[in-house]
Parts: structure tokens; C-alpha cells; sequence
């Protein structure tokens, strides 16, 4: 067994885990190259990037994410997050 199945083993256990190890409050930062638009005052993003982000919420108490903004109009694909405790 490698580095790497080790690591994707222990992060399968910490995420599968119900409160994270000692109740603490888990923040998260995420820097990608996801594009960000701003539509009806919102500001939106690539839904299947956005929608996992959504989803780390369960886990997170608060998320950041640092990303590109557009000033254009936004794809049809594209989904705001779902959270106020997701920062972009």
C-alpha cells in the first residue's frame, strides 16, 4: 500500500465521520479556476462544482473560496451556493 491509498483512506474515514475529531470548528479554503458570474444580484458558479460545494457544508463550518470572477453574463449551468457560511 502507497502514500497515496493511505491518505485517500484516512479522508474517506474523516469524512464519513458524523462531527469532526474533537467538535472543532472546520473551516476550509478551496482555490480553483472555477468562473464565478454575478446574476440577479447573486453570485453564481459551474453547478457540479458549486453543488460540491454545497455538500461540504455537512462537514465544514465555514468555507472559502477563491476563484475567478466574470463580468459577463452567466451560463445556464451555472447555480449559486447554498449557504451563508460559504464565502467567495
Amino acid at each position: 500500500m502507497g502514500n497515496e491509498q493511505l491518505i485517500t483512506s484516512e479522508t474517506q474515514t474523516f469524512l464519513q465521520a458524523k462531527e469532526p475529531p474533537g467538535k472543532r470548528a472546520l473551516k476550509l479554503a478551496i482555490i480553483s479556476h472555477t468562473e464565478h458570474y454575478l446574476r440577479n444580484g447573486q453570485i453564481v458558479g459551474w453547478g457540479p462544482t458549486i453543488t460540491e460545494i454545497n455538500h461540504l457544508t455537512e462537514i465544514f463550518e465555514e468555507i472559502w473560496h477563491v476563484a475567478v470572477f466574470k463580468e459577463e453574463p452567466a451560463p445556464p449551468s451555472a447555480l449559486p451556493y447554498t449557504s451563508d457560511r460559504i464565502h467567495f
